[in-house]
């Protein structure tokens, strides 16, 4: 009787953690992780007329925030075609690329330069 429970407690146990590694390798092939990379800038304008910005970076996220065209976001990362953002109000979410124009900040001599050539026309 001994012998016996001691075999449905070992294969109890195997079972268990067989379902265990069944649960993290389908989790992990659904949520697998995304890779962050730097854009180069930190501001950009939004061309669309509302833009969403997400939760996450895909359609299938939830909207936390609109913004406006004309209006200025921070711009942290990129995420596939996605950018990691703040919007006024400080939400932070995901907006698709295609709607945000990167804003590149001028070099100290170009400013000048411009300045300088925008006064003499």
């Amino acid at each position: 009787m001994k012998i016996i429970n001691i075999k449905k407690k070992t294969i109890f146990k195997i079972s268990g953690v067989i379902l265990f590694v069944m649960i993290v390798g389908i989790f992990t092939n659904s949520f697998s992780m995304q890779h962050y990379y730097n854009v180069g800038f930190t501001t950009g304008l939004v061309t669309a007329t509302t833009l969403n910005v997400r939760s996450g970076p895909g359609t299938n996220y939830g909207i936390v925030k609109t913004v406006k065209k004309g209006e200025y976001i921070r711009v942290f990362a990129g995420v596939g075609n996605w950018y990691i953002v703040q919007v006024e109000g400080d939400y932070v979410g995901a907006v698709s690329q295609q709607y945000v124009k990167a804003i590149y900040p001028n070099s100290s001599g170009s400013s000048s330069n411009n300045s300088s050539s925008a006064s003499r026309k």
